[in-house]
């Protein structure tokens, strides 16, 4: 009988072991997998910004040539404000591609910091919490400006394209109609 309970015994440990192994995998995997998918999801948030710019150069060009031998006029005032807002548009587009990797840079010391490699807070504790709020701090900070850089990169494409087509639709209207002074 003693000899059956400490194989029992034997039995559960090997089990436990097993058990935690298998969870531990999963845990590695699950971290993997996470690693993969936000790897992915960069991927495509870059490339949306890179379409968004390359529309936008596009966006520019055409209205150049489609305006080659307009006049000054209160229509083209919306021409302009076109040209303008893809300018912008362009701009916040580069800003965000250069945030996104500063805030990366930022997450990997707050990472690096929480697991004592960092160059910045060896193993003192003070040290460590001081560096994990400074680089938590500024990769919040940069992701926070990445995020609002997107946004306006669209937001301007989208209102540049808008008045486009205002002063499109008025040129096209203005010949068929035409008014003296516009």
């Amino acid at each position: 009988m003693e000899c059956l309970s400490r194989w029992s015994d034997w039995d559960r440990v090997q089990t436990c072991l097993i058990v935690r192994e298998v969870v531990i995998g999963v845990v590695r995997m699950t971290k993997e997998l996470e690693l993969q998918f936000r790897g992915r999801s960069d991927e495509m948030r870059q490339k949306y910004i890179y379409f968004i710019l390359t529309a936008t150069g596009a966006c520019i060009g055409f209205a150049v040539t489609q305006s080659r031998d307009a006049n000054f006029t209160l229509v083209t005032v919306l021409l302009g404000l076109a040209m303008l807002a893809w300018g912008m548009s362009f701009f916040f587009g580069c800003r965000s591609l250069f945030w996104k990797p500063a805030a990366l840079m930022h997450n990997i010391e707050v990472d690096k910091v929480l697991a004592g490699t960092s160059q910045y807070a060896s193993n003192n504790p003070e040290l460590k919490k001081i560096a994990y709020e400074a680089f938590r701090n500024s990769y919040k900070r940069a992701i926070n400006k990445f995020s609002l850089y997107m946004r306006l990169q669209f937001i301007l494409f989208i209102a540049g394209s808008v008045f486009f087509l205002v002063w499109h639709v008025l040129e096209i209207w203005l010949k068929a109609n035409p008014i003296q002074g516009c």
